[in-house]
């Protein structure tokens, strides 16, 4: 949020900058008008200042009186001024601050701290989940559990336990199936309903005998 404000702010300021060249320019150019239509009333079409030169140990330094009145510059060099002034095709390159306000904004935009941010926290939440696994495996007893009850089967008692190799093939299968006794069964079982019932039609049939 921080960011967006000053890029915010940055921006304004911008614009605030532009229209204050709009405005100063307006002026200059209101200005230069009328001082070039009173050169051109009084005929001073050349500049016609004063300057004093004199020596120096690095050149010539002119001193030029500021209390000149400023038309007699000449009408040809005021309305030069305000033609090149009304022809600017990039008028940000005479804006005042522009510049470092762009190169202000540009060092906004151009911040890469917030996306740093983000992806330290995705690596922050990336590592705390990987050790969440990594406690949860050091805290898993399933391997310790399998290894003790391995060290319970025959296998590992030496004493009760000898290595074989069964070969299938070779193998004679001796069957112990009790079909046999099942089948005795079955006929003495078959004989003893196949009796009493024999002894129950043979009371019932002397019943009704009686009866009649």
């Amino acid at each position: 949020m921080k960011q967006g404000f000053q890029l915010e702010d940055v921006q304004t300021q911008i614009k605030n900058v532009v229209v204050d060249y709009e405005r100063t320019t307006t002026d200059r150019l209101a200005f230069l008008r009328e001082q070039a239509a009173i050169a051109r009333k009084l005929g001073v079409a050349k500049n016609t200042i004063e300057a004093q030169t004199f020596s120096a140990q690095n050149g010539m330094v002119a001193n030029v009186k500021t209390d000149t009145p400023f038309y007699l510059r000449g009408f040809e060099a005021i309305e030069k001024e305000i033609e090149l002034i009304e022809s600017r095709d990039d008028k940000g390159a005479f804006t005042s601050g522009l510049v470092e306000l762009e190169q202000k904004k540009r060092a906004l935009e151009q911040d890469k701290t917030l996306q740093r941010v983000e992806k330290n926290k995705e690596f922050l939440d990336a590592l705390v989940e990987l050790e969440k696994k990594v406690r949860q495996l050091e805290q898993d007893k399933t391997l310790e559990r399998a290894e003790a009850l391995f060290a319970d089967t025959p296998v590992m008692r030496a004493d009760d336990f000898s290595a074989v190799l069964m070969t299938v093939a070779a193998t004679e299968f001796e069957s112990k199936s009790k079909r046999m006794l099942m089948l005795a069964m079955a006929v003495v079982l078959g004989g003893l309903v196949g009796t009493v019932y024999v002894l129950i039609a043979n009371a019932m049939r002397k019943r009704n005998e009686q009866m009649a």
